[in-house]
């Protein structure tokens, strides 16, 4: 069952001054907020796990992207306002300490990381690609909106960051990542559904480069997807 010492300290809806301490503060705060933050939800035992993506905590749906329900939780508001803060006032600092907090396995946190990483990615494109290349879950980083919208947002940061040569090692991994591999028990119908996925996940991804950063050959890849698995959602 979950914790619910734990639990309470993320569905705090008191305090919400503490965004604005944070905000004036970030780099000194997230140092110390941060991997409290990592231990709170760590300590959260009721998670959903599937194969490609980092767990979920099955009673805590928040979208730190939708801001009206950000600003219910003031201690998970100021939590992101720490990172994307240090991010962007010392952001050597933050991919300093990116090399402990990315072990997580916990989607929250990715989530949050990723909010900093799109204020680095056009600066230090290289570590923020090999972020995302270290563990394929990280294609899969989103929120119950939309499943892959930390990811996605990323990539739309780092594409212009990074030669032809590095988009292309991008593409390449996210042409030939399965999030949907078969299982022994599958019917063809099912066998055939699972393709499908994939290929309607890895458009979902390879349309967040941005138009000017997709080279002829992505662009014609996007164009024949789309023509046979039709356009896909983001929400």
């Amino acid at each position: 069952a979950e914790n619910p010492e734990f639990s309470k300290l993320l569905k705090e809806q008191e305090g919400y001054s503490i965004v604005k301490t944070v905000g004036a503060h970030p780099v000194e705060f997230c140092q110390v907020l941060f991997p409290w933050f990592i231990r709170v939800v760590d300590r959260v035992s009721a998670y959903e796990g599937r194969d490609h993506r980092y767990l979920w905590i099955q009673s805590f749906p928040i979208d730190e992207d939708h801001e009206p329900s950000l600003k219910s939780y003031p201690l998970l508001h100021a939590t992101l306002t720490s990172i994307a803060g240090y991010a962007r006032k010392d952001p050597a600092g933050f991919l300093a300490h990116l090399a402990n907090w990315q072990i997580s396995d916990r989607m929250m946190v990715h989530r949050l990381l990723c909010r900093g990483l799109v204020v680095v990615a056009p600066h230090y494109p290289q570590e923020v690609l090999a972020y995302l290349l270290a563990d394929s879950r990280r294609l899969a980083v989103g929120n119950m909106r939309n499943a892959y919208s930390g990811t996605q947002s990323v990539i739309r940061a780092l594409a212009p960051a990074l030669s032809p040569g590095e988009r292309l090692q991008l593409e390449q991994v996210i042409y030939a990542w399965t999030p949907h591999p078969p299982r022994p028990d599958d019917d063809e119908q099912r066998e055939k559904e699972r393709k499908e996925w994939n290929e309607e996940t890895r458009l979902r991804l390879l349309k967040a480069f941005p138009e000017e950063s997709r080279s002829p050959a992505l662009r014609r890849v996007i164009l024949e997807m789309v023509a046979a698995h039709g356009p896909v959602r983001d929400e």
